[in-house]
């Protein structure tokens, strides 16, 4: 059961982050400019990563997988800070 609900939060997460990833995009400029930038570099480093041979191709995607998958971990974390940092305040704000 733990199990399950630890995934379900994770998930919910997930889904709030996109959510809200999403509404900021619409509706920043920077934002937007730095997605297409960063599709622009992504194509570039595709195209460079195919001419590797497969050692050193299998080298670099797998270092981008498991950067990717750090950047997501560290994106959660704050994420659950945030509440408890919210918490801390309202506590001390003697809100709650």
């Amino acid at each position: 059961m733990e199990i399950k609900y630890e995934m379900f939060v994770r998930d919910l997460i997930t889904e709030l982050l996109e959510y809200n990833f999403q509404k900021v995009k619409e509706s920043d400029e920077d934002m937007e400019m730095l997605q297409k930038r960063i599709l622009e570099l992504s194509c570039k480093v595709d195209k460079i990563i195919s001419a590797l041979d497969e050692e050193e191709k299998k080298l670099i995607e797998e270092y981008l997988h498991e950067k990717n998958v750090l950047a997501v971990e560290r994106n959660y974390i704050s994420y659950i800070q945030g509440f408890g940092d919210c918490i801390r305040v309202l506590k001390t704000t003697k809100i709650i």
